[in-house]
């Protein structure tokens, strides 16, 4: 089955993600990236982590359109690094 785990900040806790076989999925929106930074907590998560990377760069439509496709492509095992 399909789980959603958020707030996913630590190595550690990526680590006991991916050993039980699960993907990690980051969203980012480079209009944020500057106040994310100035919180420790946030930049925790090494990217060698990260298994997919979806950029909210655009509307909610836009952002919308990218899970579909994302969630087509978690569906046929043809996942992409980048939506």
């Amino acid at each position: 089955g399909l789980v959603s785990v958020s707030g996913i900040r630590q190595s550690d806790n990526a680590e006991m993600i991916h050993a039980h076989g699960a993907r990690i999925i980051r969203v980012e929106n480079p209009r944020a990236q500057d106040a994310l930074q100035s919180h420790a907590i946030e930049s925790g998560i090494a990217d060698r982590f990260i298994d997919v990377t979806v950029v909210n760069d655009g509307s909610l439509a836009n952002l919308s359109q990218k899970m579909s496709q994302l969630w087509t492509d978690t569906q046929a095992d043809n996942l992409s690094s980048r939506y």
